[in-house]
Formats: structure tokens, C-alpha cells, sequence
């Protein structure tokens, strides 16, 4: 058997009860309250990436099916088995199985259902309805927007928020004072920054750091973990973009990016901040931030990273 301390801190400290589940609150004492009163309904689990949703679901099997988890449960990745096949192959044989040895009903866990094909999803809407009497479905994605309404009509809603600040940085501490971590605040209120209410960020942010700096991480260490171009590095590009010429500042943009290799698509994130706290004129910045999202789209579609930063620095020049 694996030793925890082997494990990546994100499975480590993941939540082992319904109690140890941060953040949600209500979503948890509602939870609680179902499985306490026998009546779980098919459940739709949806919200951003690192909330919890995953965490939660493997929570409430533990409380429901204790050592007999490993019949009483399925669970897919909706992005591998996305497919009508195994929907009617998988899905359906192990729902419509009976169960001789556990009065509770079956339980199937479908994770990123928003990446199933929608022939799929309308095939997987008349196995809920068939097998409701043996078997509840728990559908988690980040949008529930691509799950069709058939499926979602079938399903109670719990909508997983972005974990708040505070919450973060208690658990940061802790989690520093178990392993050691020698951290500053400010590397604390970094990795918050960065994570974007995502726990599961947040602890490979710390883990990497501490792997960096045993001594003491600071707020450079995460930034240079997260490989995000840092705020001193964004404020001298903003500037080179405001009163350098073209050239120039073409240079001198290339030269940070190959010194300290970050991508275009990450110093127009960060620069968005920059913009929006300058004394640039509004109408200005308006038209900047409209042309930074398309330079990012074109990114994104792999368009030449070179040819789209003349377009970034065009943009200052309008």
C-alpha cells in the first residue's frame, strides 16, 4: 500500500468525511440531511474546476456505503466514455443489475458529463428514468449549460461556488504547520490570487513552492511555480507598451519572454489588471481590453505568437 507521504498533498488532503469539506455549506448540510433521511435523489453537481464537487460525492460514499463502496458504485469520466456506447453497454448493465447483498440503492458517478456527446446524454435521460427504483446518478460538470434539460429536469441542483479567501488561507496554514512549510503572508495571499478560488491549485502551488524553497517562500517562489510573468515584469512591459516605439518595445518584450519563459496568452491576463488601475482614457481602455480578448481567442486558435504581439502593441498606439 502506497504511503501518504508519497502522495501528491491535492489526494493527502483531500476530504474524507462531509464534515472536512470546506466552503458550501449548504450544499453539504443538505447533503447530510438526504442521505440521513434515506432519500437521495439523482444529483447534478455543477461549478467551477477545484470547488469540491468530486471531493463532496466521494464524501458521501463513504457515509452511505462504507466497505461496500466497491459494488455498490460506478464512476466515470464523462470526457473518456462519452460516447452512446457506453452508455448502453456500461451504464446500462450495471444499473439495471440487482443487488442481493445491500438494501441501498446503487450509485453512479458521472464526471465531466458536460463533455458527452448529446445522443449520449438523451440515451443516459431514459436509463434515469428506468432505473430510479435501484440506482441514483450523480452528474458533476462545470457548466451546466451543456447538459441537456431533459437530464437536468431529473436532477436536484447543487451549484459548488469558488472557495472563499479566508477559507484558503486557514487551510493554507494548516496544511503549512502539518508539513513544515516555512511561508510568508504575502506567498500565502499569492497562491489565493492566483488560484482563483481553486483548492486543488492552491495545494500544488504550495507543494511546488516548498519543493523550490525549503527555507522560506516567498510571493517571487509562487509566481515562478505558477510560471505567470510577475507584477514588476507586467508593470515594465506596460510601460515600454505606453512611451517606447514599436521596436523597442518588440525587443524588449521578446527578451523577457525568452529570459523568463512565459507565453504572450499570460502577460495579457495579467496585464488586463494593469490596465484597468492605469490613468489610460476609458474609451481607450475599453477599445484595448475588446482587441486583447481577440489577440487571445487567435491564440488560442494558434495563430503566430509574434504577429499577435505587433497587434498587442498596435493597440497602444490607436
Amino acid at each position: 500500500m502506497q504511503s501518504n507521504d508519497c502522495l501528491p498533498w491535492v489526494e493527502k488532503y483531500r476530504p474524507k468525511t462531509l464534515d472536512d469539506v470546506i466552503s458550501n455549506n449548504h450544499n453539504i448540510k443538505t447533503l447530510k440531511n438526504l442521505i440521513k433521511n434515506g432519500k437521495l435523489p439523482h444529483m447534478l453537481f455543477y461549478g467551477p474546476p477545484g470547488c469540491g464537487k468530486t471531493s463532496t460525492i466521494h464524501a458521501c460514499i463513504k457515509e452511505l456505503y462504507g466497505d461496500s463502496a466497491s459494488y455498490m458504485v460506478m464512476e466515470l469520466n464523462g470526457s473518456d466514455d462519452r460516447g452512446i456506447g457506453a452508455i448502453r453497454e456500461k451504464i446500462k448493465e450495471f444499473a439495471w443489475s440487482k443487488n442481493f447483498f445491500n438494501n441501498n440503492v446503487k450509485l453512479i458517478i458521472l464526471d465531466e458529463v458536460d463533455s458527452m456527446t448529446f445522443d449520449a446524454q438523451s440515451a443516459l435521460r431514459r436509463i434515469i428514468e428506468l432505473s430510479t427504483q435501484t440506482t441514483r446518478f450523480c452528474l458533476i460538470c462545470n457548466y451546466a449549460s451543456k447538459v441537456i434539460p431533459a437530464l437536468q429536469s431529473r436532477c436536484t441542483h447543487f451549484r459548488f461556488s469558488p472557495l472563499d479567501g479566508t477559507e484558503l488561507y486557514n487551510k493554507i496554514l494548516e496544511i503549512s504547520k502539518i508539513e513544515h512549510v516555512n511561508i510568508t503572508g504575502n506567498g500565502i495571499r499569492t497562491i489565493i490570487k492566483l488560484s482563483d478560488g481553486d483548492m486543488r491549485r492552491c495545494y500544488n502551488l504550495l507543494q511546488s513552492a516548498y519543493m523550490l524553497n525549503h527555507i522560506k517562500i516567498n510571493e517571487s517562489d509562487i509566481y515562478k511555480c505558477a510560471n505567470i510573468p510577475q507584477p514588476e515584469d507586467i508593470h515594465k512591459i506596460f510601460k515600454w507598451l505606453t512611451t517606447n516605439t514599436v521596436i523597442d518595445t518588440y525587443n524588449n518584450i521578446i527578451r523577457i519572454k525568452i529570459e523568463k519563459s512565459i507565453a504572450l496568452v499570460d502577460i495579457i491576463k495579467q496585464l488586463t489588471d494593469v490596465i484597468k488601475s492605469s490613468n489610460l482614457d476609458m474609451n481607450k481602455k475599453a477599445n484595448i481590453m475588446i482587441n486583447l480578448a481577440k489577440i487571445e481567442y487567435n491564440l488560442s486558435m494558434n495563430c503566430s505568437e509574434n504577429l499577435q504581439l505587433l497587434g498587442m502593441i498596435g493597440l497602444f498606439l490607436m
